[in-house]
């Protein structure tokens, strides 16, 4: 159960010992990007049966550098009925390397880090809560004990420019400026607070804001981290169907 402490709704339930991250599921399917429409959807050329079939695109950003028609991707697949598209874009490869099209996967990702221990100890945690919920939003992890509570929020980075710069986000987002603000707010009542970027991307060498497209998440990122709020990067290593977070990257704040 979760303590009213720091503001605390409710939490989902503790997370069972988590195994290797499965991203391709069911039949899971190579493909060929057609094309990206819709936000949603795209339209992939399988490879086994040569056969166009439309995929849910699991992600409402930007995605910038990230869809090319012509490129290499992997599907998943579910038998859903009330599904309306049984295939789901999860990873593609672009110029060598694999980017991890899911956003969800990027919080399945990092809870498999956080049980295994793969983040250091201070994210270490062998039942984290999920999904922190609080009056006007939610926080992705809640770590340790009420003594030392340790609050965690994840953002996926696919977006990389020049040669291996993560730049997050791809588009302005006042939903993550809202998360850092939860996190300084934790910070000032006694608890320790950390924003983890998952590098879904295997070309980026580190991350940055992108100032340029939103320099309001920009600013509050460097003022929580003033404020005691940790940021850290961690990249994550493709082996289809799987993958896993395996070690830090540089942040640059400013």
């Amino acid at each position: 159960m979760c303590a009213a402490d720091f503001g605390i709704a409710r939490c989902a339930p503790k997370a069972a010992w988590a195994g290797p991250v499965k991203i391709l599921r069911g039949e899971w399917q190579a493909g060929t990007l057609v094309r990206r429409y819709k936000r949603f959807l795209a339209d992939v050329r399988l490879k086994a049966s040569n056969k166009v079939v439309t995929a849910h695109c699991p992600n409402t950003g930007a995605m910038t550098g990230c869809l090319e028609s012509g490129a290499d991707v992997w599907l998943s697949h579910s038998d859903d009925p009330l599904r309306k598209t049984s295939f789901t874009l999860e990873l593609t490869r672009i110029d060598g390397h694999y980017i991890g099209l899911n956003t969800h996967n990027a919080n399945r990702l990092i809870e498999e880090a956080i049980i295994k221990g793969r983040l250091g100890p201070a994210l270490h945690d062998l039942h984290p809560d999920r999904e922190v919920t609080f009056e006007g939003g939610r926080l992705d992890f809640r770590l340790g004990s009420q003594a030392e509570y340790h609050f965690v929020e994840v953002k996926s980075v696919t977006w990389m420019e020049g040669k291996g710069v993560g730049r997050f986000p791809d588009a302005k987002s006042e939903r993550a400026a809202k998360h850092l603000a939860h996190l300084a707010h934790l910070v000032k009542q006694g608890a320790s607070g950390t924003l983890v970027f998952c590098v879904q991307h295997s070309g980026i060498k580190s991350v940055e804001p992108a100032r340029d497209i939103d320099p309001l998440y920009a600013e509050a990122l460097a003022q929580v981290v003033s404020e005691g709020v940790v940021c850290k990067a961690f990249k994550t290593q493709f082996r289809p169907p799987h993958a896993f977070v395996t070690k830090a990257l540089p942040v640059h704040i400013r």
